[in-house]
């Protein structure tokens, strides 16, 4: 799957695969608490898969980098719109500003190549403005805290 660089099909087979660990009641939606226990063996192995073939480039562990390299918190990137902000113009999912609420960058034009910007992979499956009245947005966010508590 990555090995061969294919990276949007990885993106989309990462999805697959949280999806089929987490999904407990049949949906085809991550709820948060769905997240919150997720496998840390199997959250583990798909961190080796996207860090091992980007030579950490990608992954939830150089996602959690970047995070704790602005100064925040997986949870503060889930629970603060700026701080949510920050991260997502630093990995290439947000255009513009601190200062605005657009410019979020729609899945199908991110950069699924190996030039992307670091943490730019995985994505979070869809285009999710900085509204917090979507519950999917918390609950993909969570993913953060979650990669956090298994030390990926």
């Amino acid at each position: 799957m990555l090995f061969r660089s294919k990276w949007r099909k990885a993106d989309e087979q990462n999805w697959e695969l949280l999806r089929q660990i987490g999904d407990q009641n049949g949906d085809l939606e991550l709820s948060v608490s769905e997240v919150r226990q997720f496998s840390c063996h199997d959250f583990q192995w798909i961190e080796q898969i996207w860090s091992s073939n980007s030579a950490g480039k990608f992954g939830y562990h150089a996602q959690i980098k970047l995070i704790r390299d602005n100064g925040d918190t997986p949870e503060k990137v889930r629970d603060d719109v700026t701080a949510y902000r920050r991260f997502a113009l630093n990995v290439g999912w947000k255009k513009g500003g601190l200062d605005s609420g657009d410019d979020y960058v729609w899945y199908d034009d991110l950069d699924f190549t190996a030039s992307a910007s670091p943490g730019e992979l995985p994505a979070l499956g869809t285009r999710l403005p900085d509204t917090y009245d979507i519950p999917d947005r918390y609950a993909l966010l969570t993913l953060f805290s979650r990669a956090a508590a298994c030390n990926l």
